[in-house]
């Protein structure tokens, strides 16, 4: 079973694809002008979007085909103790938007695949960001370095393909896409 998951935002996008479970690539879609106001950068989002899923589809052998397509939900999760007046639902939407194009690339690229959009608490559950991420990482084999994505356990150094060039700060959403992936992995009936 080959599962792409995305992890969608308004400046960094993850991709990660898994292949039986194991993840076998990974890729951060990066606007280009991160700084630039929402109406300049949803437009480059969007084209850089439907370029890395044209990229994975044709550059990448283990994501030719695509049984499931997993892209994280959005949902208002208000701040303990906030007002109101501290909630910025524009935020929500903008992400919303580019969860949405990013649901739209996958789909024209992989036509027959499945789709699942589960919220974060569904696939996530409610342990804090750190926690779940050291887990995570341990369950798929993984180590954030310098240099991107590695292989734990491996005697060599060999990188996650599509990570090389990923500080520890940009894995993130990596990770959360791999995450989602392995999370529809574990949930399909063999």
């Amino acid at each position: 079973m080959n599962i792409l998951g995305i992890d969608p935002d308004t400046k960094t996008t993850g991709l990660g694809v898994v292949v039986s479970g194991r993840p076998v690539h990974g890729k951060l879609v990066c606007v280009p002008k991160r700084t630039a106001k929402w109406e300049v950068r949803r437009p480059l989002m969007v084209r850089a979007l439907n370029e890395a899923m044209s990229e994975l589809r044709f550059k990448t052998p283990d994501a030719e085909r695509i049984d499931i397509i997993v892209v994280e939900s959005q949902f208002i999760y208000p701040p303990k103790g906030a007002s109101k007046g501290t909630l910025r639902p524009n935020d929500i939407l903008h992400l919303a938007q580019i969860a949405g194009a990013a649901l739209a690339a996958a789909m024209e690229a992989y036509p027959t695949a499945s789709v699942l959009v589960p919220t974060p608490k569904e696939w996530k559950g409610s342990t804090k960001k750190e926690a779940f991420t050291d887990a995570l990482l341990k369950k798929l084999g993984l180590t954030p370095t310098a240099r991107g994505l590695e292989f734990t356990g491996s005697p060599q150094k060999v990188r996650l393909p599509g990570t090389t060039s990923l500080s520890p700060k940009d894995a993130t959403h990596v990770i959360d896409a791999l995450g989602l992936a392995r999370w529809a992995h574990m949930r399909t009936p063999r």
